[in-house]
């Protein structure tokens, strides 16, 4: 009994794994707030104007972020609503994929 219920959380680990993989950008997004930078309008600009590799216009413009006192956890939160809008998902499902998105970009990576 107990190894078919490990089998299961196993197989709904892979699963979870799986539909996170595929809920990822394929493109370029940002290191900051995960959003996916589909168009050169959307990427955060350098000191110079020129466009930022890592970061979205909502984060960084002119080589800042526009938040810079912003913890990992307010950003979790500011992102959530935008996705659910974007992606019609519930609430629920677009938090837990951003706690498991933020933590890795290259913002976050440090804190």
């Amino acid at each position: 009994m107990m190894k078919k219920i490990i089998l299961a959380v196993f197989i709904l680990l892979l699963a979870g794994i799986a539909v996170f993989w595929i809920m990822m950008p394929k493109g370029p997004f940002c290191q900051s707030c995960a959003m996916p930078m589909e168009n050169a309008a959307l990427f955060g600009t350098e000191t110079d104007g020129s466009p930022s590799a890592d970061y979205c216009c909502y984060c960084y413009q002119y080589g800042a972020f526009t938040a810079p006192d912003i913890t990992m956890e307010e950003m979790l939160e500011k992102s959530i609503l935008p996705m659910v809008q974007n992606t019609h998902m519930p609430e629920e499902r677009a938090h837990r994929i951003m706690e498991k998105t933020l933590p890795r970009l290259k913002r976050w990576r440090s804190e």
